[in-house]
């Protein structure tokens, strides 16, 4: 019974120790060189489990020596390869910016309908299998897919608000690991915490919200389907969220839970993000 007490506190104790290792602050850096800056990250396998995987190679990194990649499985008969490379956690309840991530690709091929080479934010859990919300902050097909070999820069990307965990993920999902050559790097991954105004893309889309101001219910008429409002105070401090509607345009929301005031509404569609002043009356 001794035995089991103790193995069942090792258990304990070196589970909440991972739980501490994984949550990292901001802002957040890494180039992938050292086990510091690996520290945390994590491979998720969600489709066959080819020869090809996520892996540190050090070579060729834009930070020698190391960086991350990704090779498919030649001749191995593998189809769908869909394998997430996951960061240690971070808290961002004000939004934040990815403002670095450098990657390179090479091989004979392109991706094709079925693959996905991207960045992501996943939210609420490590696992995306398991994650309450998952953005696309990047896509990388067509011309955004040079298979040269050289370093290119994804920054400026607008990170939502949200009260839960949130992760950097990167994406390698080949529907033909077998025979369709992309070989992916990535490194020197630069995550902070916004401390100023959310970052509103200059993109000329908005929303309409009315009426404004409100006694109770406000209808939310967005560009697309799908989506989160984040609810804020006048202080700026998180008060909830809640899910646009995935098959409409419009989502109505009643607000009579909240006493009369000013509030901040922040609306998330795919990465695009944009901020509206609400009045309760």
């Amino acid at each position: 019974m001794k035995s089991l007490l103790l193995a069942s506190l090792f258990a304990y104790c070196y589970s909440f120790t991972s739980d501490l290792q994984a949550q990292v602050t901001l802002p957040y850096y890494s180039g992938f060189d050292s086990a510091a800056e690996r520290n945390g990250w994590a491979v998720y396998r969600l489709g066959y489990a080819a020869l090809g995987n996520w892996s540190i190679a050090n070579i060729n990194g834009f930070s020698a020596p190391s960086c991350i990649s990704h090779d498919y499985s030649p001749s191995s008969g593998a189809n769908v390869v869909d394998d997430w490379y996951v960061s240690p956690g971070f808290l961002l309840p004000s939004g934040g910016m990815l403002d670095s991530v450098r990657y390179a690709f090479s091989g004979f091929s392109v991706p094709t309908a079925g693959d996905t080479i991207g960045v992501y934010l996943i939210i609420g859990n490590q696992d995306p299998a398991a994650a309450s919300g998952i953005i696309e902050l990047a896509e990388f097909r067509d011309a955004e897919y040079q298979a040269d070999n050289l370093y290119r820069l994804l920054s400026g990307i607008a990170l939502p608000p949200t009260n839960d965990m949130a992760f950097i993920g990167l994406r390698y999902r080949n529907a033909e690991a077998s025979s369709r050559w992309l070989y992916v790097r990535f490194d020197n991954i630069a995550v902070r915490e916004s401390t100023t105004s959310i970052h509103r893309p200059d993109n000329g889309k908005t929303n309409v919200i009315y009426p404004n101001p409100t006694n109770d219910e406000v209808t939310i008429l967005h560009q697309q389907t799908g989506g989160t409002v984040f609810f804020y105070d006048q202080t700026g401090i998180p008060l909830c969220q809640y899910a646009l509607s995935n098959s409409e345009t419009s989502t109505t929301l009643s607000l009579s839970q909240w006493p009369q005031g000013i509030y901040r509404l922040v609306i998330q569609q795919q990465n695009q993000i944009e901020s509206v002043s609400l009045s309760r009356m």
